[in-house]
């Protein structure tokens, strides 16, 4: 049996939708999609903002990391340094008992031993970092040297010269823990000269 064209017709436009329906269906999701790209642009200008906080928390994170470390490493060192410095003086003394003019036969063995101990305490302590100031001989500098008193030199080009070390001065890491105590050499010229430079 054939089917009526008009029932086939009808039931067509019976199963598809008005078309105010689809539009106003369209219009519905047209909105939605404006409503959710505003709020995908708000979530993406929030995301934007608690990366940049974030990054900004980890920059200062990293800072105050690399300050500890850095105030760690001169605590240990300034604490190195206050120790060594605590040291010089029985150094100094060891340096004393081995440049007596006169050591009696008996205690020469004994001489020896302080000699030895004072040569590994040095090797140790220059291992650390300890340096002995140069002085004699040097250009006096105010930054490494004290000057204790003044000898005359006998020429211009000696003057302003070490000409005596009265005390061993010591860096440790290019730090001063004490300077070099020393004599100065000063020219003063004759008036014998200074007379015939004026003429």
């Amino acid at each position: 049996m054939r089917k009526r064209p008009e029932k086939a017709s009808r039931k067509a436009a019976e199963a598809a939708p008005p078309a105010a329906s689809v539009e106003s269906e369209v219009a519905g999701l047209r909105s939605e999609v404006e409503r959710l790209r505003t709020e995908l642009q708000a979530l993406q200008g929030q995301h934007g903002e608690l990366q940049d906080k974030y990054l900004r928390l980890w920059a200062e994170f990293d800072n105050y990391r690399k300050r500890m470390a850095k105030e760690r490493g001169e605590d240990a060192t300034r604490a190195q340094a206050e120790l060594l410095f605590e040291i010089l003086e029985p150094l100094d003394d060891l340096n004393r008992v081995l440049t007596l003019d006169s050591i009696p036969p008996e205690a020469r063995a004994v001489v020896e031993g302080v000699r030895l101990v004072q040569e590994k305490l040095k090797t140790v302590l220059e291992r650390m970092g300890l340096e002995v100031i140069a002085a004699e001989g040097e250009p006096f500098d105010p930054e490494l040297h004290e000057a204790l008193v003044t000898t005359p030199a006998e020429s211009p080009e000696e003057d302003g010269k070490v000409a005596l070390e009265l005390s061993r001065g010591y860096r440790f890491r290019d730090r001063v823990l004490r300077p070099a105590r020393v004599q100065v050499k000063r020219y003063a010229p004759d008036e014998g000269e200074a007379a015939g430079e004026a003429t």
